[in-house]
């Protein structure tokens, strides 16, 4: 695991690859955090920064009680800080975000497979995955 923390970073802003569909993409992090992804060897291989912060407005609505403790529906609302789909651009997002936009936008990604250090704390990720 130290490793992958003595690893050099590389930066990218804009992280050109073969998009889902085989064609030419641009892959933009919008999380507050930069995104280290690891090879099968533990390395990083690549680093992609933040670059903004998509987000998502939540309301809850009282439902009801069970034993007196209170239950809340959960709805999500407005998203803000995610552009308006492009073609070839996608975003790398909370999965919150990529819950509230599933169904209306094929364009977010969340991180998948996510390595932790003892504390729970997120130290990067092996794969970007579709909710």
């Amino acid at each position: 695991m130290k490793s992958i923390l003595k690893t050099a970073m590389k930066n990218y802003h804009e992280t050109v690859f073969n998009g889902p569909n085989g064609e030419i993409a641009t892959l933009i992090n919008l999380t507050p955090h930069p995104i280290d992804f690891i090879n099968g060897d533990g390395e990083i291989y690549k680093t992609i920064p933040s670059t903004g912060y998509a987000r998502v407005i939540m309301h809850r609505d009282f439902i009801g009680k069970i034993e007196g403790v209170p239950i809340k529906e959960t709805y999500y609302r407005e998203v803000y800080g995610l552009p308006d789909p492009k073609p070839g651009v996608y975003y790398i997002v909370s999965t919150i975000v990529a819950l509230a936009v599933k169904g209306t936008r094929d364009d977010c990604f969340t991180v998948d497979a996510v390595v932790k250090d003892d504390y729970g704390q997120s130290l990067c990720c092996k794969y970007l995955g579709k909710v």
